[in-house]
């Protein structure tokens, strides 16, 4: 999988773990930033060691900042990530990442 942000492959389940408790960028398309704390990272019933299904939650000190769609996640850690993002609650946000390693 690549991503429109970077062209380098979205990062795994281990590295996004690393994030917990972490600051991320978050960027509109516009060129709005914010940044989400990542609160925790919650694996799918379908995550094994063949396939990668894990949900990324994030959350914000604000209400209701960032709206569903796709955001450029950047980090360090990660890079710069395009990603599509939604809201659980007016502060809370996830990703859902599945995919086949």
């Amino acid at each position: 999988m690549i991503d429109q942000a970077s062209n380098s492959p979205i990062p795994t389940y281990q590295t996004f773990k690393q994030l917990i408790g972490k600051t991320v960028n978050v960027e509109d398309p516009q060129g709005n930033h914010l940044e989400l704390i990542i609160d925790e990272i919650v694996t799918g019933s379908a995550h094994s060691q063949d396939y990668e299904s894990f949900t990324t939650r994030l959350k914000d000190t604000l209400p209701n900042r960032v709206p569903q769609g796709c955001y450029t996640f950047s980090h360090p850690v990660i890079g710069k990530q395009w990603l599509f993002c939604s809201a659980i609650s007016a502060t809370q946000y996830e990703i859902v990442i599945n995919r086949e390693v």
